[in-house]
């Protein structure tokens, strides 16, 4: 079973309904209804293989699952079947749950392609810091990072593209 929680109420920006959910020619999800207001905070909830990653990727527009029916809107416009980078251009960011070394690139230059991509350069540097991760900056990203070094790196590189719906 999938819970679903959340807190305050605004302006409509997510709507998904009656969403049904292939991964791999299995059925994940079926009749999943969830709307979401601007500046609200939702939680998922739910046991191992309930499906919590699945509607997040299917939000995000992620090729490995499939959407058999239902809609899924954002901001009132009808995302279901565009791609994951036209859904990012529009603002929605999903964290992975682990997300990949990236060999030869450390975080300070993937951070300085978002920032300048998304105009967020004056705040790298001060939310590198209150995230502790400055001395990480001119690592590799990802790379030998400890879980919790991994997840404040995601919300960091996350946060520099301004999202107006982050999947974490």
């Amino acid at each position: 079973m999938l819970w679903v929680f959340y807190v305050e109420l605004s302006a409509m920006l997510l709507d998904v309904r009656d969403l049904e959910v292939d991964v791999g020619g299995h059925e994940v999800l079926r009749g999943v209804n969830l709307s979401m207001g601007e500046s609200e905070i939702h939680f998922l909830l739910g046991p191992n293989a309930a499906g919590k990653t699945t509607l997040l990727s299917a939000i995000a527009g992620v090729p490995r699952v499939s959407v058999r029916r239902g809609k899924i809107l954002f901001d009132g416009r009808d995302v279901t079947f565009k791609p994951l980078y036209e859904r990012a251009r529009i603002g929605i960011a999903l964290a992975y749950q682990l997300p990949p070394e990236l060999v030869g690139v450390s975080l300070r230059s993937l951070a300085r392609l978002l920032s300048d991509r998304f105009n967020t350069a004056p705040y790298m540097e001060k939310l590198a810091k209150m995230l502790d991760l400055e001395h990480l900056l001119d690592r590799e990203s990802f790379r030998g990072f400890s879980g919790g070094e991994r997840k404040r790196a995601e919300l960091f590189l996350i946060s520099l593209m301004r999202p107006r719906l982050a999947l974490l």
